[in-house]
């Protein structure tokens, strides 16, 4: 069938071959340039029990990592997050999964109030004494926070089982045109 000269049953054919070639690249390239060099990565960290590599609609890769028992978690979180990087040439976002029990789930819960006052108010002094004494009450084999200037790491530690949490701090919103001590210049638009 001919539509202005042209043969349709050929310009469908040729776009579906086009499609299925471009596609194809498209995952090709994605394999070579984000699936090898990540599973390479993973491979050669000894704290990397298992990992999967989530695809979405976006170009930034998302890593389920699970570790076995680590004594910095913020040192194998930046780890983790310095060498994916380097690796894909992508930022990912990286999900750690934990060897979590009820009781460290409880234990977590109850120390999240002080770890978000600690993020808004910038009382990490107060956190961490308000960590170290709910982690004693429950019988905590070990525990640590750290802080830097982008996360708040936890790690809960008892009887082989462990708890990782990697709280992003956020600067709370400031009224627009205000400006504040750390912030950026903010402008009132007239």
């Amino acid at each position: 069938m001919k539509v202005f000269g042209f043969d349709v049953t050929k310009v469908i054919l040729a776009f579906l071959v086009t499609f299925g070639i471009l596609t194809g690249g498209r995952i090709a390239a994605y394999h070579v340039q984000v699936e090898r060099p990540l599973e390479a990565f993973l491979r050669q960290r000894p704290d990397v029990v298992n990992w999967s590599l989530v695809r979405g609609a976006s170009s930034t890769p998302e890593v389920h990592v699970r570790l076995q028992e680590v004594g910095d978690i913020q040192a194998a979180y930046l780890g983790l997050r310095e060498g994916l990087t380097r690796a894909t040439g992508r930022s990912p976002v990286i999900i750690i999964e934990d060897a979590r029990t009820r009781e460290l789930v409880g234990a977590y819960r109850r120390m999240r109030l002080a770890i978000e006052e600690a993020v808004a108010r910038g009382t990490f002094q107060e956190m961490a004494r308000s960590i170290d004494s709910e982690a004693r009450q429950a019988h905590l084999d070990r525990w640590g926070v750290y802080v830097d200037s982008s996360h708040v790491y936890l790690q809960l530690h008892k009887g082989g089982r462990y708890l990782y949490e990697v709280i992003p701090r956020q600067e709370p919103a400031a009224p627009p045109g205000d400006v504040s001590a750390g912030s950026r210049v903010r402008a009132t638009l007239w």
